[in-house]
């Protein structure tokens, strides 16, 4: 009788800690969510060590990298240790997804690019390597690899990646076009951007306008403009547009055209926050600066682990302040 008694105690007990846990979990997941929102305004703010420091509570309450609230913990510590000079422990956080998850090829990509930050080209590219056995097939990766052996003065090294993209594009017109570009076969880079179009790949008009651009050919890339506003637009095609408007220095236009996307109806949340993101680009180009804060504040508030945006109003703050004599 007692024995059973016993049992029917454990039961309750079981069901009241999981009840505990649950609540406890919540509020830990909560807690870390708020110690990484304010490292990335730490981060953003410069202040580093801080930033750190925040990471380091939000692993403490959220470290499975199999959550993204986990796996985003991870990133944003590496990326405070990183720019606070800690290259090694950069490497250590990275190297501990790695363990966790052997097939992260974002965290070998990541911890390569911080050996070639250390001149350490044999380490980026064994793990450029990890990364690309994860993903033979993808071609971006390469296009990634590339753009950071040129970022660290290594371009040469990189060119076999966009080698290896040339010889695999195969119907893969706009990673394709991108190598070709990088190489200089401008005019066959300006085909390949032309097929992927032609395929549907409405990203593609941003890079191809640019290139006609570059080669001073202003017709021809309006008419790409032109032929790209005729389209059925979706919010991811105005935010396009509008950056093909920035790189071209069309600051009202730009503006303008994200006026008529936020009019759209049935945007999705991802397109919304990057035409807000948007309006506030343009209205820092226009100089128009209280309107900028205001609205990158409004931003914030939606948006709040936005370092981009908070070094943007840090930015905008800047600007106000009026010039010393």
């Amino acid at each position: 009788m007692q024995k059973k008694k016993t049992r029917i105690l454990s039961a309750v007990l079981l069901l009241a800690v999981f009840t505990v846990v649950t609540a406890c979990s919540s509020n830990r997941s909560q807690e870390a969510k708020e110690d990484r929102t304010e490292g990335i305004r730490a981060m953003a703010q410069g202040s580093y060590g801080k930033a750190q420091d925040l990471f380091e509570q939000a692993l403490e309450k959220s470290s499975d990298p199999k959550t993204s609230s986990g796996l985003d913990n991870y990133y944003y510590k590496a990326i405070a240790q990183f720019n606070s000079g800690d290259e090694d422990g950069a490497i250590a956080t990275y190297s501990e997804l790695i363990k966790a998850d052997a097939k992260n090829a974002d965290a070998y990509f990541l911890r390569g690019n911080v050996y070639l930050s250390k001149q350490d080209a044999g380490s980026a590219e064994t793990d450029f390597g990890q990364a690309l056995q994860i993903d033979p097939n993808d071609l971006s990766r390469r296009i990634c690899i590339y753009e950071s052996y040129r970022k660290y003065g290594q371009e040469e090294k990189g060119k076999d990646q966009l080698q290896y993209v040339l010889n695999h594009e195969g119907e893969d017109y706009l990673n394709g076009a991108k190598a070709k570009d990088y190489l200089g076969q401008t005019d066959a880079a300006v085909s390949d951007y032309q097929a992927a179009v032609r395929a549907g790949k409405n990203e593609a008009y941003r890079p191809l306008i640019a290139l006609l651009d570059r080669q001073q050919k202003r017709e021809e890339a309006d008419t790409a403009l032109e032929e790209y506003r005729q389209k059925k637009l979706s919010g991811e095609d105005y935010h396009n547009i509008v950056g093909i408007q920035l790189d071209r220095a069309a600051y009202e236009d730009a503006r303008s055209d994200v006026d008529r996307a936020l009019e759209l109806k049935g945007l999705k949340e991802g397109e919304k926050r990057k035409l807000l993101a948007d309006q506030v680009a343009c209205l820092e180009h226009l100089r128009q600066y209280d309107e900028a804060k205001t609205r990158a504040e409004a931003y914030l508030k939606l948006y709040p682990t936005d370092g981009q945006m908070i070094r943007e109003l840090k930015l905008i703050e800047y600007a106000q302040k009026p010039v010393q004599e």
